[in-house]
């Protein structure tokens, strides 16, 4: 009975895999390439944990590609929420170094900061005083795209007095007396003169 029982799912296994299979239409998938066609490059985007979406910057919609591939990104395209989202998208569209200070005038600006932050740490001046310093730079050199850039409160003073400065020179003091075979360190504890 086992070796009949045997021959016949040998036999059904045999025929369900001879009988003509359905074929189902592929899942449709965004395709990087589109990312390159003129028409779509400048609003279509990859829909990252889901291939079969997009996305349109201008309309900041996600729409499916799963059935039409990209007869659905040209749908999207010829719509008329799309053609009205895209005029005012042109119209606003900005390169990011217009809204963002290049790495070496940055660069400039914060050594200034930390410049000016010192001299008020070595003549005594209040953390408050540094933001009238800012002011009187700004408007002495008017031209200057530095100093124009420049603030610094009493807040940012601080934090860059306690975080930079002084981790920096207390690192420099302690270099310079492991060097050092004597040293003498005199403390002035009164509260007279500077």
């Amino acid at each position: 009975m086992t070796e009949n029982n045997n021959a016949q799912e040998q036999m059904e296994v045999t025929s369900s895999t001879l009988s003509p299979r359905i074929l189902k239409k592929k899942k449709g998938i965004f395709r990087k390439e589109w990312l390159s066609i003129n028409e779509y490059s400048s609003w279509l985007q990859e829909v990252k944990h889901d291939s079969t979406k997009a996305r349109c910057k201008s309309c900041l919609k996600t729409f499916s590609v799963h059935s039409d591939g990209k007869s659905a990104v040209k749908k999207h395209m010829i719509s008329n929420g799309h053609k009205n989202s895209m005029k005012s998208f042109d119209e606003n569209k900005f390169s990011l170094s217009q809204f963002i200070t290049p790495e070496n005038e940055l660069d400039k600006i914060s050594a200034a900061e930390r410049v000016l932050v010192f001299h008020g740490v070595k003549h005594g001046h209040s953390y408050r005083s540094q933001q009238c310093t800012a002011d009187l730079a700004r408007s002495i050199f008017a031209s200057s795209s530095v100093a124009k850039s420049m603030s610094c409160g009493k807040t940012k003073a601080r934090s860059i007095a306690c975080n930079i400065l002084g981790p920096y020179f207390t690192k420099q003091i302690v270099h310079d007396l492991s060097k050092a075979r004597y040293y003498s360190l005199s403390v002035d504890a009164s509260n007279k003169g500077n």
